[in-house]
C-alpha cells in the first residue's frame, strides 16, 4: 500500500508539472503571437505659417507650385517680385481640382489670378480645403528669378 501509495503521489506531482508546463507553453505562445498590422491612420498635414519664401526660379516654359491645405478659413499674404520689368509672371491661386483645367488650358475659376506683373502682392481670405498658388512663366521667353513670400496666419 505505501508503494501504491508513492506511485500515485509521484504520478500525480508528474500531472501537475506537465499541466504546468503544458499552460506555460500556451500562454508563451498567446502572448508572443504576431498581431496583424493594424490600418494607418492617414495624418493630414496643414498648412501654416510661411509655406514659400525666397528667390525661386521659374524656368522659361514651366511654372512653380505651392500647394496650401487649410482646415479652416484664413488668410493668405504674400508677394512676388522680379529683378526688372521685362521679368513678369503670372500667378494663380486656385483649387485643387482646377489645377487639371489650369494644366490643359482650358477654363477655371481662380480664387484670384494676376497676369504679366513683375511684382504683385496677395491678400486673400480662403476657406477649409486644398488650394494651389501657381507662379507661371509657361508663355516666357526666359528664366525668370523671382523672389516670394507666401503665408497664411
Amino acid at each position: 500500500m505505501a508503494i501504491l501509495l508513492k506511485q500515485r503521489t509521484h504520478l500525480l506531482a508528474t500531472t501537475a508539472v506537465l499541466a504546468i508546463l503544458f499552460m506555460a507553453v500556451v500562454q508563451i505562445i498567446r502572448v508572443n503571437r504576431e498581431e496583424p498590422p493594424k490600418p494607418v491612420a492617414i495624418q493630414r498635414s496643414y498648412t501654416s505659417g510661411t509655406f514659400a519664401a525666397g528667390e525661386e526660379l521659374i524656368a522659361a516654359g514651366s511654372a512653380r507650385e505651392f500647394t496650401i491645405n487649410l482646415n479652416r478659413r484664413t488668410r493668405l499674404r504674400g508677394s512676388f517680385e522680379t529683378p526688372d520689368e521685362k521679368s513678369k509672371l503670372d500667378l494663380y491661386i486656385l483649387k485643387e481640382d482646377d489645377r487639371p483645367k489650369w494644366e490643359a488650358g482650358s477654363d477655371f475659376k481662380p480664387e484670384a489670378a494676376v497676369r504679366k506683373l513683375s511684382a504683385a502682392e496677395t491678400n486673400l481670405t480662403l476657406g477649409p480645403g486644398t488650394f494651389i498658388l501657381i507662379l507661371d512663366n509657361r508663355s516666357g521667353k526666359e528664366d525668370v528669378t523671382a523672389v516670394i513670400n507666401y503665408s497664411v496666419d
